[in-house]
């Protein structure tokens, strides 16, 4: 059979949605897959698809739980691996020298006004975030859902700081919450970035 045309791989990929495949990254995924087995076989389009589908719809369907399953460690390895890039941690250490010389310059009381600022910012993305995706777009990737869930616990740590008494330790802390947030962000965009571009 030939390779299958746009329309027949958007035919697929609804197919899967409709089946309750509803993450686009896991969804990609299997479509290709399936398309891959298609494109092997002879005869029609609409003969084969259906033929696959009905020796393979059960395990597709359980590769969709096995996927959802382990979509929390694949978001954590992500994130880990651009937490650890050693251009993201150099420029970590470049906003680190600005923030305290921020402080050394304007004092504390301003560097801190503007981190609590970008607090609330982050705060309000991340929510606005997760409606966007979830219930405005219906654009479900599985790794951006579950850094999207972590980031619902970020405003946590952000209690932490409250309890620090030095000033030093504080701004040390407000880099490191920062970094953590941009990491996120990173991570996140470079998923959605992926799957549109493949």
């Amino acid at each position: 059979m030939a390779k299958l045309s746009p329309a027949q791989i958007q035919f697929v990929d609804d197919y899967l949605y409709n089946a309750g495949v509803y993450y686009i990254d896991i969804r990609y995924e299997m479509t290709d897959h399936v398309a891959t087995a298609l494109e092997a076989m002879e005869g029609t389009f609409q003969q084969n698809f259906f033929g696959y589908m009905a020796s393979h719809k059960r395990e597709l369907l359980a590769s969709n739980k096995k996927f959802k399953s382990g979509a929390l460690s694949r978001a954590c390895k992500s994130f880990w691996d651009n937490y650890t890039n050693p251009k993201f941690l150099i420029s970590i250490a470049v906003f680190a020298f600005f923030v305290f010389a921020m402080a050394n310059q304007f004092g504390y009381d301003q560097v801190y006004g503007y981190f609590f600022m970008s607090h609330l910012a982050v705060c309000v993305s991340f929510y606005v975030s997760w409606v966007y995706f979830w219930v405005v777009k219906k654009n479900r990737y599985s790794v951006v859902d579950k850094l999207l869930v972590i980031g619902w616990f970020i405003p946590i740590l952000f209690n932490i700081e409250e309890s620090i008494e030095s000033k030093v330790i504080r701004l040390v802390f407000i880099t490191f919450y920062s970094s953590i947030i941009l990491a996120l962000f990173i991570t996140i965009a470079s998923v959605r970035r992926k799957y549109k571009l493949e």
